[in-house]
């Protein structure tokens, strides 16, 4: 009872403590408190709860910038509150659910260690079988959060890296054996187990966003003609699917249809599916052999470039370069807002696509060569 009264003595302390900015006596108050037993008896005593006490020893620990301890005290916490959510009763669920999914995002804005990675795999284990326990046609994900499949993805790939570094091996080797590494073939079967219940999405698709970043610089490292290369290709082809929807004409065959809502496109996500799909090295004009995009790619950069900023769309200075051109005016008009440089070939694209197909007699071929920076310096010095 003494070491109770203590202890609330010490809790009382703590909102005013936290409210004037003195995190280190927040942490170390609440740190000798949660070490105590986790005795139900006394909870109606404590001045604060021990979810609250959770809360602002994380939040003091993340304004101190000590995101080791952030780790730690997230991964204690999700281990609790995983209890609680299954020995809760059915109204109980949402509230302890809401904290693991807080407690999950969180995880992932700090720093992964080492440390605890044992329980905490498998606490995001049964996290991930709990959700996939559900119904295949249930409309509703229990604990609503993709954060377990990132969470581990980090953690595979970690222990990856380890045992690399102790083979005496680098990422590089192995990506020269054209294997596809357990860490990247995990996010593919997040996204199929997913998909089947239509959960792929789920917070503005997290999942499938992580999983192309991941493996962009994957591909990129692959050969063309690697079977690994295309299977992650696919695996690509899916995720934008479920995205965006069909933005080619035709559905590949390997494409499934998950029913997901998916996003919207804006240019910004224009802007990395472009860069996902455009050709390693652009062909010259009077290049032989077939176009190095498709009918279906051209069909998709179509739709992309109708999302460009007025502000950066070339098309805005087509009538000043003929008059330019025309002699009609003097002045070489300027691009003061010309597009990414990452994406900026797709109109060289677009364009040697039209003049391989001969669409140079609707002009299309040759408007967009002329919103081709390189090809508009040329014709401004001839």
């Amino acid at each position: 009872m003494i070491l109770v009264l203590n202890r609330n003595k010490n809790l009382a302390e703590v909102w005013e403590l936290h409210s004037t900015g003195s995190f280190e006596d927040v942490t170390e108050i609440l740190a000798e408190s949660l070490r105590g037993e986790n005795d139900n008896s006394d909870t109606a005593e404590i001045v604060i709860s021990r979810p609250m006490q959770f809360a602002l020893i994380l939040d003091s620990y993340w304004h101190l910038a000590n995101y080791k301890e952030c780790l730690r005290w997230s991964e204690i916490w999700l281990f609790e509150s995983l209890s609680h959510y299954r020995n809760s009763s059915d109204e109980e669920r949402p509230q302890f659910a809401t904290m693991i999914v807080n407690t999950l995002q969180g995880i992932v804005s700090y720093c992964l260690t080492p440390e605890k990675r044992t329980r905490l795999i498998q606490t995001l284990s049964s996290i991930i079988c709990h959700q996939m326990e559900a119904p295949e046609n249930s409309p509703e994900m229990p604990i609503e959060s993709v954060a377990p499949w990132i969470l581990l993805h980090h953690i595979i790939k970690y222990d990856e890296e380890m045992k690399m570094k102790k083979a005496g091996k680098t990422c590089h080797e192995l990506e020269d054996e054209d294997e596809i590494p357990p860490s990247l073939k995990m996010l593919f079967q997040g996204h199929e187990y997913l998909g089947r219940r239509s959960w792929c999405c789920f917070n503005e698709g997290a999942l499938l966003f992580h999983t192309l970043n991941t493996v962009y610089p994957v591909m990129q490292k692959l050969s063309q003609e690697s079977e690994s290369l295309t299977t992650i290709s696919q695996q690509v082809d899916q995720i934008f699917y479920c995205l965006y929807g069909q933005q080619k004409k035709n559905k590949g065959r390997h494409i499934i249809d998950h029913n997901v809502l998916g996003l919207a496109m804006t240019w910004n996500r224009a802007q990395q599916v472009f860069i996902f799909t455009k050709p390693r090295s652009l062909p010259s004009y009077d290049s032989s052999g077939r176009c190095c995009i498709s009918s279906d790619t051209e069909y998709l950069y179509a739709k992309l470039i109708k999302l460009v900023p007025d502000e950066c769309n070339p098309n805005r200075l087509l009538d000043e370069m003929t008059k330019y051109i025309e002699g009609q005016i003097n002045d070489v008009p300027r691009n003061s807002s010309p597009l990414p440089a990452e994406v900026e070939d797709i109109y060289y694209l677009l364009a040697h696509f039209y003049f391989r197909n001969k669409s140079w007699v609707t002009n299309k071929s040759v408007t967009f060569f002329f919103f081709i920076p390189r090809i508009r310096q040329i014709i401004f010095v001839l």
